[in-house]
């Protein structure tokens, strides 16, 4: 296998997994400009912005899912922040009670998660890790049919195929572990709303 063809392909991959991924986990914006916190952001109440923060937040509206993300960061590592006057405590109350609900609802009907995301991307993961590995496994069985001590493919391949096997199998214990997982997410969002409900107590 060509190895400039290898590297276009492995940049392809990665490229696409990057792109697919959620960005508000894998960027980190220091642009004093746009580090204003989504809830108090002048832009979705007043709609008054313009130029990059304007088309910036536009592409990237924060979602529940995603706000909840935020809400636990700070929760673990920046829990006084909660305590900040203008902190939207009512409105996070609100979703972490819609997602109690939810959560209590999957338990009550004992949901799986074999129709989860985790076990779809398990799935295409291991899936691509098959692929990798035969791949791998057929230049191997050339260059010994050749005679060649060229392994660098067949390192970088089977490389590959292992990573991709470790990012699935880090989705199937997901899967594995989804009834607990539940239980230890339904756990959490009891134990932040008590505090918020605390806060908001103590702020009356």
């Amino acid at each position: 296998m060509n190895h400039t063809f290898l590297a276009v392909v492995l940049t392809s991959f990665m490229g696409t997994v990057a792109a697919n991924y959620n960005a508000n986990h894998i960027i980190v914006n220091v642009d004093p400009c746009c580090s204003v916190p989504y809830y108090s952001d002048p832009y979705y109440f007043n709609n008054n912005c313009s130029g990059y923060e304007y088309h910036s937040y536009e592409q990237y509206l924060p979602s529940e899912k995603n706000l909840r993300r935020k809400l636990y960061w700070l929760y673990n590592y920046n829990p006084r922040a909660l305590e900040i006057k203008d902190f939207p405590l009512d409105y996070f109350i609100n979703i972490l009670t819609d997602h109690i609900q939810t959560l209590e609802s999957k338990i009550l009907h004992k949901r799986t998660g074999l129709n989860s995301g985790a076990m779809l991307r398990g799935t295409i993961l291991a899936a691509f890790s098959a692929v990798w590995g035969s791949v791998a496994y057929n230049a191997y069985t050339k260059n010994l049919k050749a005679g060649s001590r060229d392994s660098v493919e067949v390192i970088i391949l089977g490389a590959v195929s292992a990573m991709l096997a470790t990012f699935a199998g880090t989705q199937f214990d997901k899967v594995y572990r989804h009834a607990e997982r539940l239980l230890e997410r339904l756990e959490r969002d009891k134990q932040i709303r008590a505090v918020l409900e605390r806060i908001k107590f103590s702020q009356l």
